[in-house]
């Protein structure tokens, strides 16, 4: 079936933190193929097997936008750490509609 290019969010499962000048991270709801991924201010983050760290090198989300990324196979970590600011960074598992 083809996707309509919405997304239905499983609001049972995702994971909150604050974000600071030293990486955070939280554990992805099982099985998470696609999540949701924002934050109050801009940020660094990567998803990982286990322990994951993120560096000031990873991937920018800036304050207010919001990505759905894919996760690969076996990851079940989501990393964050700020830009320049601390913010809340917030990840949810979505689902194509």
């Amino acid at each position: 079936m083809a996707s309509s290019g919405q997304y239905l969010i499983d609001y049972a499962g995702g994971a909150s933190f604050a974000t600071s000048g030293t990486s955070a991270s939280a554990s992805l709801p099982a099985n998470s193929e696609l999540i949701r991924v924002s934050c109050t201010a801009a940020c660094r983050f990567r998803t990982g097997i286990g322990a994951t760290t993120a560096l000031a090198t990873d991937a920018l989300l800036t304050s207010g936008d919001a990505l759905i990324v894919r996760i690969p196979a076996g990851h079940n970590t989501v990393a964050a750490i700020q830009d320049s600011a601390a913010g809340n960074f917030n990840a949810v598992r979505v689902f194509e509609d």
